[in-house]
Order: C-alpha cells, then structure tokens, then sequence
C-alpha cells in the first residue's frame, strides 16, 4: 500500500500523524488542567469562604458578649440603648453570614445547625427587645439575666458548624485528590498509547522508505559493477516513490 505513495507524503502523513498525537494531549492536558482548576474554586468557595463566615460571626459575636457583660454590669453611667442596638446590630450581622453559609454549605448536618441558628437569632432579637424599659432593680436586673442568656446559645450553634465545615473540607480534598490522580493515570495512558501509535507509524512509514531505498541500492551497484542484464524488479519501477 505504501508503494503508491511518494516520500514526501509519506513524511507528511507521518508529521500529520505527530501533530495530530500532540494536539490530542495537549487538548487532554487543558481538559484536566480545567478540571482541577474547578476543584480547586469549588474547595476555595465551600470550605475557605465559610470559614471566613464562621470567623466573621464568631467575631460579631464576640463583641454580642461584651455587650452583654456591660449591661448585666449595670450603673446610671451606661447608655443602655446603645449597647441594646449594638448587640440586636451585630445579630443583625450574624444572620447575613448565615444567609451566605447557607449557599456554599452542602452537608445536611451543617444546614440543620443554620436552620437553628436562625431561630436562635430570632429569639434573641426579641429577648433583647424585651429588655427595654428594665430598671437596676433586682427583679429587673434577674430578668435582664434571663433574656441575655438566650443570645448566648447562638455560640453553641456556631462552634457546631466548625467541625462540620472542617469535615466538609476534608471530603472535599479528598475527591480534588482522586480526580487529579484519575487524571494523571488517564493522561499518561493517552500519552503511553500515542506514543505507542507514532512509533508504530513512524517505524511502518520508515521501513516503507528505507526497505525499497535498500533494494535500489542493491540493483544500482550491481548496474555500476557492468552488469547490465540485470533485470530491475517490477516491484522496484512501479512506486511511486
């Protein structure tokens, strides 16, 4: 089949061959690296970026109970209100980065916490608000005590999460590392097989040029010898090569 070909088609099948083996890994190449890339955005977005809403809450709420300890303090120097709109601003806060939790967090035990969470804020909301008008007097200030203390379960519920969002991390890298260990194996596979092929070829289009070149020589130096009824073989005068 190969006689029919000239060399220069012959070369060029074979250069068409090894781009055609490169293109192929090279467009396996961007795919994985794509693939990894995604991995990558999608651990950055779940794990990285809620820890820094779980840091940005715990924050909140670390301000919530500073608040809470001038209050229950007491004393005709503190301005009750501001510190009442502080800790119900700061709650406020506390449930934006329960919304946004809520969007890059996908285990169900993590969303169960949230879902209690934000009742929890809810009721705290009120319990604060039912502290306007208390006096220092002693029922009040027992009162006072008891509506406080309902804002500090939201700590419970954020110290719940962390665990979860850390778990969540972890399976996460888990599968960033079993993809990109499925893509290696399936990419040195490709180039093992395309290697493979271009030897196969180049080794096939080789002996097509090499073994009739061989031939010619043969009968060439037989002619140069002087022996001119030397037969050339039809095999030889009918390729195209």
């Amino acid at each position: 089949m190969l006689e029919n070909f000239s060399v220069r088609i012959k070369i060029l099948f074979l250069s068409i061959i090894l781009i055609a083996i490169t293109c192929v890994v090279a467009g396996l190449g961007i795919y994985f690296n794509g693939n990894a890339q995604n991995s990558l955005d999608e651990m950055y977005q779940s794990n990285l970026m809620a820890t820094q809403y779980l840091n940005d809450a715990n924050g909140h709420f670390r301000n919530i109970d500073v608040d809470i300890s001038y209050l229950l303090l007491g004393g005709q120097t503190l301005d009750k209100e501001i510190l009442r709109g502080d800790i119900l601003e700061h709650l406020e806060r506390i449930s934006g980065d329960s919304e946004k939790l809520k969007e890059i967090i996908h285990n169900d035990k993590s969303l169960e916490i949230l879902k209690n969470l934000d009742a929890n804020i809810a009721k705290s909301i009120s319990a604060v608000n039912a502290t306007k008008g208390l006096t220092d007097s002693q029922e009040d200030k027992i009162k006072l005590y008891k509506n406080l203390m309902v804002v500090k379960s939201i700590a419970n519920d954020l110290n719940a999460i962390t665990p979860g969002n850390v778990f969540q991390g972890k399976i996460l890298f888990e599968k960033n590392n079993e993809a990109y260990d499925l893509s290696i194996k399936i990419f040195a596979g490709i180039l093992l097989l395309g290697l493979i092929f271009g030897i196969g070829a180049a080794t096939i289009i080789a002996q097509g040029i090499s073994k009739p070149l061989g031939q010619a020589i043969v009968e060439l130096n037989t002619i140069a010898q002087g022996d001119l009824t030397k037969q050339i073989p039809d095999e030889l005068t009918r390729r195209a090569d």
